[in-house]
C-alpha cells in the first residue's frame, strides 16, 4: 500500500473506528461510562423518588385508604411487623433499588420520551405504570383471592404515585450536554 492510499483510507474511516476497542461500550450498557448520564442524579433522583413514595403510601395505603384492607377476603394477607427493624431495611432498600432502576432507566431513554420538562416525567411515569404495572395487577386480580375493589384503589393509587415519580425524576435530572 502507498503512503497516498494509506493517508486517504485513514481519512475516510469514520472516527467511531478510531476508538481503541477497549474503551468501546454499547450506548446504555454502563452507567458509569456513559458521559451523558450522571450517577449522582440518578442516585439522587431514586433516594428522593424512596422518600416520597414512602410519604405517599404512609398516606394513602396507611392512613386515608387503609379501609381497603378490611374488605373481604382478608386471608390473603401476610402478618407483617412493620415495626420490624430487619422488615423496614428489607423493604425499603428494595424500594430504593427499585427507584434506582426507575430513574436509570428514565435517564438511559430520556431522548425518546416525549414531552418537554414535566411533561416528560408525567409520560414516562404513565407509560411505566402502562406496561409495568397495570400487566402485573391484571395478573394478580386473576391469581390472588382479593377483592377488586383493592386492585381498582391500587391501580389509580399507583397511577398518582408514578406519574408523581416521574416529575420528580425530570425536575431532578437532566441529561449532560456533550
Amino acid at each position: 500500500m502507498t503512503e497516498e492510499t494509506k493517508n486517504i483510507t485513514e481519512e475516510t474511516q469514520p472516527e467511531e473506528n478510531l476508538i481503541p476497542e477497549e474503551t468501546k461500550v454499547p450506548k446504555g450498557w454502563s452507567l458509569l461510562k456513559d458521559d451523558k448520564i450522571s450517577l449522582r442524579k440518578v442516585l439522587l433522583a431514586g433516594l428522593v423518588v424512596t422518600v416520597v413514595s414512602a410519604i405517599w403510601g404512609m398516606l394513602t395505603c396507611g392512613w386515608l385508604f387503609n379501609w381497603v384492607y378490611s374488605l373481604e377476603p382478608i386471608e390473603v394477607w401476610k402478618d407483617i411487623n412493620s415495626q420490624d427493624p430487619a422488615f423496614n431495611g428489607i423493604y425499603y432498600g428494595g424500594i430504593f433499588i427499585l427507584n434506582f432502576l426507575f430513574t436509570w432507566v428514565f435517564a438511559l431513554i430520556y431522548h425518546g420520551i416525549p414531552g418537554e420538562k414535566i411533561g416528560k416525567g408525567i409520560w414516562y411515569g404513565f407509560l411505566v405504570w402502562l406496561i409495568g404495572i397495570l400487566p402485573g395487577m391484571f395478573s394478580l386480580y386473576l391469581w390472588v383471592n382479593i377483592t377488586e375493589l383493592v386492585i381498582v384503589y391500587w391501580l389509580v393509587n399507583l397511577l398518582i404515585e408514578r406519574i408523581i415519580a416521574g416529575v420528580i425524576i425530570t425536575s431532578i435530572y437532566k441529561p449532560r450536554n456533550i
